[in-house]
């Protein structure tokens, strides 16, 4: 509960700042070379993004790199989370990941913007299944049916190609959207629980993809 109020009021600490950014001076003629930002929406997967990006060797070709944190210690206290993880089985879960994009801005504003870039994401998970142990009895062998805490990892790959508009360049806060497609690939043992393949959104799902998000930052 905790951390779910931290990403709230976050989310209104950006929203805020954002908002008396926007009343600035728009002559500013400074611009800027780097910049970090979180993506709130994140919040509705019981997790945290955090980018940084760089200019390159012009103002219009940018490098971003992210990572990105994901946590749930009790699966009662989902919250918000129904996108990634909806899956009442799992009990508990870690995540963590990182992606890399290189973005251009094709227009002289630098506020529309291609990108394309390559993704890895690690969830560690523990539910409750059941599995079959052998025991012996008068020379035979019997198998039984157990149910206790079972643990599955997964490993996703991925790539994405997004669309974008951000806010004026010469502003120091800025917000960034974007939409896009990609493909994405998940690695995992096919002989433990898995949820459910066809969740475009799972933890298990191999295939094309859709994703869209929202950034809120700094630039310097």
């Amino acid at each position: 509960m905790k951390h779910r109020i931290f990403f709230y009021c976050l989310l209104i600490s950006c929203a805020a700042t954002f908002a008396c950014a926007t009343a600035q001076d728009v002559h500013n003629d400074i611009f800027y070379r780097n910049n970090i930002s979180v993506q709130p929406l994140y919040v509705f997967n019981q997790g945290v993004r955090i980018d940084y990006e760089r200019q390159l060797h012009n103002p219009y070709h940018w490098l971003q790199v992210s990572t990105k944190g994901y946590f749930m210690n009790d699966k009662y206290d989902q919250g918000l989370m129904t996108l990634l993880f909806d899956d009442d089985r799992i009990e508990k879960l870690k995540g963590a990941g990182a992606e890399l994009n290189y973005k251009y801005f094709f227009l002289k504003k630098r506020i529309l913007y291609v990108s394309a870039g390559v993704s890895y994401s690690y969830f560690h998970t523990q539910q409750y299944d059941s599995y079959f142990t052998d025991f012996h009895e008068d020379g035979l062998t019997f198998y039984r049916s157990e149910y206790s805490m079972q643990t599955q990892e997964f490993n996703k790959m991925g790539f994405n190609t997004c669309f974008g508009v951000q806010s004026s360049p010469r502003k120091r806060f800025f917000v960034d959207g974007y939409v896009g497609f990609g493909y994405s690939h998940s690695f995992y043992d096919k002989n433990k629980y898995y949820p459910d393949t066809d969740n475009i959104n799972g933890l298990s799902y191999s295939g094309p993809t859709f994703t869209t998000g929202l950034r809120i930052g700094i630039r310097f």
